[in-house]
């Protein structure tokens, strides 16, 4: 090897290395804290700096997920990540099992609600829905299941342009 390239190489090594959490990698028997850097490769550490982001990149994501959306269930998944922050770096793997379920249950909630038969209130429609127009917000809204097809006689719908708004 040149060494130029040695030279990138450290370099890119100490910058990815920044960037590591070293307490998410540390091993049984380790002295030290940076032990387990030894003998890494730039894209091994690269690597390693990239799962070290993926907490603050998961709390971000979470936290767009409720303001874009407002609701109780939005909420909820921001609730479950920070508490899961209390037990960092070793999170037990049922909190993240129950988070990818409850999602998973919310988007299936979403596209049930999406079918003729529910109103927007969340009541059954039985030939004709109720007006919205009152002053409290339906529990449906609440808990983000909104509509994306305006019922042609209510003046006071919640409904979204489209199915991908919803979800």
């Amino acid at each position: 090897k040149s060494p130029a390239a040695g030279g990138i190489s450290r370099f890119w090594a100490d910058l990815f290395g920044a960037f590591l959490d070293d307490m998410l990698f540390i091993r049984e028997n380790d002295e030290t804290l940076y032990e387990h850097r030894k003998g890494n490769s730039a894209k091994l550490l690269f690597l390693k700096a990239l799962l070290s982001q993926s907490v603050p990149a998961l709390v971000l994501c979470s936290a767009l997920q409720f303001m874009a959306f407002r609701s109780i269930c939005a909420g909820l998944s921001v609730v479950i990540v920070v508490c899961a922050l209390m037990a960092f770096p070793h999170v037990p793997w049922t909190v993240w099992v129950f988070l990818q379920w409850l999602n998973i249950s919310v988007i299936f909630a979403k596209v049930v609600f999406q079918l003729p038969l529910f109103c927007e209130d969340g009541s059954l429609d039985m030939g004709s829905c109720p007006s919205l127009c009152r002053e409290e917000m339906p529990w449906t809204a609440l808990l983000g299941l909104v509509k994306t097809q305006q019922n042609a006689n209510a003046p006071c719908s919640l409904a979204e342009p489209s199915l991908s708004a919803v979800l």
